[in-house]
């Protein structure tokens, strides 16, 4: 019969008593089938997980680097296992593990999102990410945490407005330089900026050079486990101090004395020159000066 109408019997269900078959144009339905599953492949999503892996002390260039790999893979749609590696007694400050984490996260907020939070696994310590924005409170976290920074350096420069106007309304004089007042963000790591930098620098016209120290090269920073980052101070070409930039642990601390090298113009040698107490965190910025003079004695 089936052969008779043109169809094929086929048969569907051979465990069946009696056996049950059925008429079909089964060249026909091999057909359907296969355009069904190669429109449901297309449908499909494939997801790759990469992973990138850092140290508890990864310096900022190599984190940087890093970093933008994992933008890229997020970018690229592929999730993304980022994995903190612990040596000998790195394992007993699982903390600056959870840090650097924390600074990924963050960074790729506006491409990626956290889908598994960071757990300790043995000498390993990990986080995936996936494509995606971050979450609606990781993003009103972030809006918090600007608001409060714009905040407090609009305070210091209404403060120090205030003490111009009621110094001049005495008849004394007085100034304000608003690229002094110091820019803080109180994260981890903390940010710290007073004057220019050297792209803003010369933007300005000036001729301007920098001197770096890397807290990896500091004694302190390194009996603290912080030492991540750096401190520039930037110069102009008759070397007076235009700029002081900091990250890192406890920089926000150094803004007074970087403020006061920008409003009593200090030179590179004034810095340079200035006596801190030995192992500090704060003469990190004298040697930063020491470094722009060309004679940094504990440079890395």
């Amino acid at each position: 019969m089936a052969r008779d109408l043109g169809f094929d019997l086929v048969e569907v269900a051979d465990t069946a008593d009696p056996p049950v078959c059925r008429i079909m144009d089964y060249g026909k339905y091999k057909y359907e089938q296969s355009q069904r599953a190669k429109e449901s492949r297309k449908k499909s999503t494939h997801i790759l997980v990469k992973e990138m892996k850092y140290r508890p002390k990864i310096g900022p260039g190599d984190f940087a680097t890093k970093t933008r790999k994992v933008e890229e893979f997020l970018g690229d749609g592929s999730k993304v296992n980022v994995t903190i590696m612990f040596r000998g007694r790195e394992m007993q400050h699982p903390e600056l593990g959870r840090r650097i984490l924390d600074r990924v996260a963050e960074a790729v907020e506006h491409i990626g999102r956290i889908e598994t939070y960071p757990k300790q696994e043995g000498r390993n310590m990990t986080m995936l990410l996936g494509p995606g924005q971050a979450t609606r409170r990781q993003r009103e976290e972030a809006v918090v945490r600007e608001h409060a920074e714009a905040e407090a350096k609009a305070a210091a420069e209404a403060t120090a407005e205030a003490e111009v106007a009621a110094e001049a309304a005495c008849g004394q004089p007085a100034g304000f330089d608003p690229t002094c007042v110091p820019m803080i963000v109180f994260g981890d790591p903390q940010v710290l900026s007073v004057g220019l930098d050297r792209d803003e620098a010369a933007a300005a016209g000036l001729v301007a050079t920098t001197g770096r120290f890397p807290f990896a090269a500091s004694g302190r920073a390194r009996t603290l486990g912080a030492t991540e980052g750096f401190v520039e101070v930037v110069a102009d070409e008759a070397g007076t101090v235009i700029g002081v930039h900091a990250v890192g642990a406890h920089v926000a601390e150094w803004a007074g004395e970087a403020a006061l090298a920008g409003e009593t113009a200090a030179t590179v040698e004034d810095l340079a020159g200035t006596i801190h107490a030995h192992p500090t965190m704060g003469e990190s910025i004298m040697e930063a000066a020491l470094g722009l003079a060309g004679r940094s004695p504990h440079r890395a």
